[in-house]
């Protein structure tokens, strides 16, 4: 079993490791993050997306100081706002899109790489999230605003589509647009999001509901989900957007939203591991997670007398394949926690995964078979691939940003013991991109944030804030007063005076309704940081006018 004390470092030191990958392998002249460890590999430019959202991650984390995240950041947006943007073969970008692979020194086409509209997608998640976390007035945070702004507007989205309804893959200077297009249930929900919410280029509302209409609903091992196989696809736009209570009307048709929807998808990862149906060794309730990912092949071998064929670079899924028993250890590092259950770490299996023991523990039996290549900088970096299958003389011993760990696929620093959960989803959120996107879907209706559960859903949603290990929940003899979002300084006095062994309240999290003059000097004076959970419902008026004076509210004993 292992205690809490030794997990805590041990992800610590992970979250380090791994946050440590954007540093060691960028070119700090341009920004640019390889795609992985391997000598010579080009620049990714999803990869940089997903630097860009782990460098205030990073910053707080206490891995590296604010200001050089800045500089960072700032070196990054520079270079892509510089590079070149035509038809040349060896440009940067075109119409507002990248090349999926770069040189690294140069920043230029390599490769013969398409023109990729998904890995632009997320290397502007990344833009779009530091341009929300450096908010401050100084004059290279507000350049990278400034040059986030521009990148995003640059692109055109609607030139993507090429006559069509849907958007294409990508584009190449000699051949023209790739033959295919994002249809069937894929990793381009955030891809649609930041197209319709284009300021300048958007994506037409029926394009999304083409997007759609190509969906699968599916039942397989007992779980009804939009179907797609690899993980990662389940994965990726829930770095940025937290979908939980979101509904499209695919979504509504199914009474879920796109969060339960991966939640189920990793369930069934996990059952297909259990069963097993092809017979890989090691396959198991805490070894799984098939994904896209490199392995050792291709090659064929024979092991215990069944003839094995492997791949190289493949998106492995379940429960129809590809499975050669390689395992991508990042997968399983992203869960999906039940909304019936704490949400302070909304990528967890919280049913039949005992949390970080088995993450840990699968970890530990990972470490014991790394190769010498993988160890040698005293870390605890991951291969990007296992094949429990064939021993240890078979892991692939260049690193990559998967691993386990925050880089290009995998999320570790970013859900699990980092920034609160949900704060990368809140920094995005604050741009208007989100808004414009749900306002053309309808998912939030007229911009608001409705809520039909009531209270219920309002609390779950403060506290998928918050780390629910630090967080007190005090339910009972809330009086009407209280409930009526006058006056919270009785609850204040009850909640100090609580055993001093549950320690010390620091914040209070509650949504606009309670910002009251009054309730914000309460919790000052009293030493608690009043923070704000919720900051767009229609039943409330605006945040700022709560701040005038209330009249005082009669006490009553009515206990809600």
């Amino acid at each position: 079993m292992t205690s809490p004390s030794s997990s805590g470092a041990m992800l610590e030191a992970l979250q380090r490791d791994r946050f440590s990958y954007f540093l060691d392998q960028a070119n700090p002249a341009n920004g640019l993050v390889s795609d992985t460890t391997e000598d010579g590999a080009p620049a990714s430019i999803a990869v940089v997306g997903f630097a860009l959202a782990a460098y205030p991650v990073g910053v707080e984390r206490g891995f590296w100081p604010r200001a050089e995240a800045v500089a960072r950041t700032l070196t990054t947006l520079r270079f892509f706002s510089n590079s070149s943007q035509g038809t040349e073969p060896d440009a940067t970008g075109y119409k507002g899109f990248y090349y999926h692979f770069l040189d690294m020194q140069t920043g230029r086409r390599v490769r013969k790489s398409e023109l990729s509209t998904i890995d632009t997608t997320f290397l502007l998640a990344g833009v779009l999230t530091a341009a929300a976390y450096f908010d401050r007035e100084a004059e290279d945070e507000a350049e990278i605003r400034a040059l986030a702004d521009a990148l995003y507007r640059r692109v055109d989205w609607t030139w993507a589509q090429n006559g069509g309804t849907t958007v294409t893959h990508g584009w190449r200077p000699e051949s023209g647009f790739l033959t295919f297009r994002w249809e069937g249930y894929d990793e381009t929900l955030l891809l649609y999001v930041l197209g319709l919410g284009s300021p300048t280029y958007p994506l037409p509302e029926e394009s999304y509901a083409a997007w759609t209409s190509t969906f699968a609903w599916t039942t397989i091992y007992g779980h009804e989900f939009l179907y797609a196989g690899p993980l990662f696809i389940h994965q990726f736009s829930h770095l940025w957007i937290d979908f939980r209570a979101i509904q499209d009307e695919f979504m509504r048709s199914k009474s879920i939203d796109y969060f339960e929807n991966s939640r189920r998808a990793t369930y069934l990862q996990q059952e297909y591991a259990v069963r097993n149906p092809l017979g890989f060794k090691g396959y198991g309730k805490s070894a799984w997670g098939l994904t896209a990912s490199d392995g050792p092949g291709p090659e064929s071998r024979r092991i215990d007398g069944v003839e094995r064929s492997f791949f190289g670079y493949r998106a492995r899924g379940v429960p129809d394949g590809p499975d050669d028993g390689t395992l991508a250890p990042w997968a399983s590092s992203l869960r999906y926690r039940s909304r019936r259950r704490s949400p302070s770490r909304p990528f967890g299996i919280a049913r039949s995964v005992s949390g970080d023991s088995d993450f840990l523990r699968l970890h530990r039996q990972l470490q014991s078979h790394l190769p010498l290549a993988v160890r040698r900088r005293g870390g605890l970096g991951l291969p990007r691939a296992l094949r429990p299958q064939s021993g240890p003389q078979r892991l692939d011993d260049r690193e990559l940003p998967f691993g386990l760990g925050l880089a290009a696929h995998a999320p570790l620093p970013l859900h699990r013991h980092g920034v609160a959960p949900g704060r990368i989803c809140e920094w995005l959120a604050v741009t208007d991109t989100s808004a414009l996107a749900y306002d053309e879907l309808s998912v939030l209706p007229n911009g608001t944030c409705n809520y039909p559960h009531g209270g219920f859903a309002q609390s779950y949603n403060a506290q998928a804030g918050v780390d629910t290990q630090t967080m007190l929940v005090v339910t009972a003899h809330v009086t009407q007063a209280t409930n009526d979002k006058r006056e919270i300084a009785p609850v204040l006095d009850k909640v100090q005076s609580l055993p001093q062994a549950l320690g010390q309240v620091t914040a209070l999290l509650a949504d606009t309704g309670y910002f009251s003059a009054a309730n914000v000097q309460a919790c000052e004076s009293r030493l608690i940081e009043p923070m704000l959970a919720m900051k767009r419902e229609s039943h409330h008026i605006p945040v700022l006018e709560r701040f005038a004076a209330d009249a005082p509210v009669p006490e009553s004993d009515d206990t809600v």
